[in-house]
C-alpha cells in the first residue's frame, strides 16, 4: 500500500474530529492541528519512516506512524 492510499482515510478521520489537516509539511507526511495540539503523522512502515518519525519528536511529542492493516493476520509474516 502506498502513502497516497493511507492519506485519505487518515485525513477523513482527523477532519471528522474537528482537526485541520495539512499534507507534506516540511519533512512530515501530515500535520494535524486542533487548538494548541500539533500531531505529526508519518505514513507507511519502513526503517526510514521510523527514523523520520523519531526526528519529528523534536517538533511535537504527538507523532503517529500510520501503516496499513494486513488482510490476514499471520504472526510469522514479515508484513
Amino acid at each position: 500500500m502506498k502513502e497516497i492510499d493511507l492519506y485519505e482515510p487518515i485525513n477523513k478521520y482527523f477532519k471528522r474530529k474537528g482537526y485541520e489537516v495539512y499534507g507534506e509539511v516540511k519533512d512530515c507526511d501530515m500535520a494535524v492541528i486542533k487548538d494548541d495540539l500539533l500531531i505529526l503523522v508519518e505514513l507507511n512502515l519502513s526503517v526510514d519512516l521510523l527514523i523520520q518519525a523519531t526526528k519529528q519528536e523534536r517538533v511535537s511529542e504527538n507523532v503517529y506512524v500510520a501503516i496499513p492493516k494486513s488482510k490476514k493476520h499471520n504472526p510469522r509474516s514479515k508484513n
